[in-house]
């Protein structure tokens, strides 16, 4: 475990029709405040530049079920 990482088990609610999961909410212990929600994608070949943040907070979510 990296210091200072918290770990949030993400639960699948499944049905005939497919699924949801929450990822964050604002009444979980790891919400600080709303910033940027976003999902990237890359077609074959491409490759996306790098940037940098002065100061972050990330959180991340590991789509796997």
């Amino acid at each position: 475990m990296i210091k200072g990482v918290k770990l949030k088990k993400l639960k699948v609610i499944k049905d005939n029709r497919g699924y949801v999961m929450e990822i964050l909410r604002s009444d979980d212990s790891i919400f600080k405040k709303f910033g940027q929600v976003y999902l990237s994608t890359c077609n074959p070949g491409i490759i996306k530049g790098r940037h940098y943040h002065k100061k972050t907070n990330g959180l991340f979510c590991d789509g796997k079920r």
